[in-house]
């Protein structure tokens, strides 16, 4: 199956393996009692779903609302509300489709669903991240609440993942990874931001928050150096030499490590004892 996400063309074998399932309950079903308009749930579902992945959103709301409404205690009124929150995620309408996974998760938390919902949950605020675009400020110097949120939904999701989705794990493990990054480089945009000002203190703590909460993510040399480089300015020459002596010896290839050994020969001479 391909679906249009985010204005793009997507393959989602998470996706597909719903479908499936799907497909497969409505030919094990019997008739339902009770249908609406001559429909039972099974048949209303099928047309919802045909109608969701042919984008004919409003047709879908109907079929999966009258299921909803009129068989609430049938196997496929869950399915039903699953299928309205995809609808908002299809329709690009994040914040929608996030309070809809919410709502199923609450009601639903031990649904065979309930992984591929927290998923969606995630990948919704994934998909919110801020983005370079013409004469817009970078992402970096946007606000990063749907990054920090996004690290919290991929962390829920993975902590909670069965076998059944295995085949979703890489891409939901590279995406927190870009999340965290992105908050790491906007971080990193105050600490440089604060030491242009010469608020050192302010860009010493920025620059050692990234050491502590996102190394490892190709920031550490530029973070040492930050924070090496303030605490220098503030007249915290032991602290300023732990920072860079650690530049020097994990990244000596970095430009980087060229200004810390120069700065470190500038503390050197500064704490020298003069002659007598």
């Amino acid at each position: 199956m391909r679906l249009a996400l985010n204005g793009q063309i997507g393959y989602n074998p998470l996706m597909k393996s719903i479908f499936g399932l799907a497909l497969l309950l409505l030919s094990s079903s019997a008739a339902y009692a009770g249908d609406v308009a001559g429909r039972t749930p099974a048949g209303l579902y099928e047309e919802g779903v045909e109608y969701l992945y042919s984008g004919q959103y409003p047709e879908a709301d109907k079929a999966f609302e009258a299921i909803r409404t009129h068989h609430p205690y049938c196997r496929y009124a869950a399915l039903a509300e699953l299928r309205q929150a995809d609808a908002h995620r299809l329709r690009t309408q994040p914040l929608q489709a996030i309070e809809a996974y919410r709502s199923f998760l609450k009601y639903h938390p031990g649904h065979a669903q309930a992984d591929y919902a927290r998923l969606q949950v995630a990948e919704c605020y994934h998909s919110m991240l801020p983005s370079s675009w013409g004469i817009l400020p970078p992402p970096a110097e946007k606000d990063q609440d749907a990054a920090r949120q996004a690290i919290v939904a991929y962390d829920a999701f993975l902590s909670h993942a069965r076998p059944a989705v295995a085949g979703s794990l890489p891409q939901a493990r590279r995406h927190r990874r870009t999340s965290i990054r992105q908050l790491a480089d906007h971080e990193l945009y105050v600490a440089r931001f604060y030491f242009r000002r010469q608020h050192y203190a302010a860009a010493a703590g920025r620059a050692e928050l990234i050491l502590q909460n996102f190394s490892e993510v190709g920031l550490d040399a530029e973070a040492l150096w930050l924070a090496g480089k303030a605490r220098a300015e503030l007249g915290e020459a032991s602290t300023a030499r732990i920072h860079l002596d650690l530049l020097v010896q994990k990244h000596p290839g970095s430009p980087r490590a060229r200004q810390a050994r120069e700065e470190l020969g500038h503390l050197a001479k500064a704490t020298q004892t003069p002659a007598a």
